[in-house]
């Protein structure tokens, strides 16, 4: 049986320069070393992309067209 030995996710640092780590892969317990570096600003923290993917998801829970667009034969389809 293979074990997960390297788990990498992005936080962002609280106030007092606290940051909480949660869902790890690993068993309570568990001795894990951590280690910590500044993120490539290039790329939005997990939990960012994760509150944006929420808001996104809601967002599209609550659309609905205003008029009905009508059928749409096989071709349209392909063509979208």
């Amino acid at each position: 049986m293979s074990t997960m030995k390297s788990f990498s996710t992005s936080v962002i640092v609280q106030d007092h320069g606290q940051i909480k780590v949660e869902n790890l892969p690993f068993s309570a317990g568990t001795v894990v070393d951590v280690s910590v570096q500044l993120h490539d600003q290039g790329m939005e923290p997990d939990t960012a992309i994760s509150e944006r993917s929420a808001i996104l998801l809601a967002a599209l829970d609550k659309g609905q067209n205003e008029k009905p667009i009508g059928k749409l034969n096989r071709e349209e389809l392909y063509d979208r």
